[in-house]
């Protein structure tokens, strides 16, 4: 019998990197203070660090440059870091996308084994995908404006008056995140139409991850969502 093919963990360990990496980026761009912020960039230059070989000739003066532009900027040194490594890991992304998608889906799909409903499914994975994509928060007048052309454009006439106070930015937020999450998911029906569960839709899936290292490196590495009593 063929052993299933794994993924080489030199290409885990890569993925991994990326992952962590972005957390970090993400956490520096939402914080709230300087002190958060240079609780950060210690946790960023702890990382980077480690990730200099022990036995590079020239490792010191590497560590005193990360330092250096990490205390300059933090947030576009972690940026810069992150970018390199898409850009430097891409060739192994693409030449082991099938396994890497593989995993990925295998862990989505036993999510989804045990959900009765759409809305448990959006909620059991919704955590994976609030970690893996990131959706910007729109102001309040791009969103304003959005609706009101849409709306202008359907009714051929403007729009009177100025409604952008009831226009909520963390709800519309909020709102794509479950788009996004729920076009993730299929039904799955039996003979005579009925829903008999849930599955991963493999080609939103795909186009997700596939030009996206950075969803597909947090997507692989992501731990089971521990289920809540």
């Amino acid at each position: 019998m063929t052993e299933p093919q794994t993924l080489d963990s030199k290409i885990e360990a890569e993925l991994g990197q990326i992952a962590s990496i972005e957390g970090i980026r993400r956490s520096l761009n939402l914080a709230e203070n300087k002190e958060q912020e240079d609780v950060l960039t210690d946790r960023a230059f702890g990382y980077f660090s480690s990730l200099v070989p022990e036995d590079a000739e020239n490792r010191q003066q590497l560590v005193q440059t990360i330092d250096r532009e990490l205390h300059i900027n933090p947030y576009r040194r972690v940026k810069k870091e992150l970018a390199a490594r898409v850009v430097g890991n891409k060739e192994d992304y693409d030449s082991n996308f099938d396994l890497i998608y593989a995993k990925i889906e295998e862990k989505l799909e036993a999510e989804l084994a045990e959900v009765d409903s759409i809305d448990k499914g959006i909620a059991t994975l919704l955590p994976y995908v609030l970690n893996a994509v990131e959706i910007p928060k729109r102001s309040r007048e791009e969103i304003y404006r959005e609706i009101t052309q849409g709306l202008s454009a359907v009714f051929r006439t403007p729009l009177i008056g100025n409604y952008s106070e009831f226009v909520d930015p963390e709800k519309e937020q909020s709102d794509r995140y479950v788009k996004q999450t729920s076009d993730l998911i299929k039904e799955e029906k039996d003979k005579d139409d009925k829903v008999t569960g849930y599955s991963i839709d493999s080609k939103k899936l795909k186009e997700l991850i596939k030009e996206n290292i950075v969803a597909g490196s947090i997507l692989y590495t992501a731990e089971k969502q521990k289920k809540k009593d």
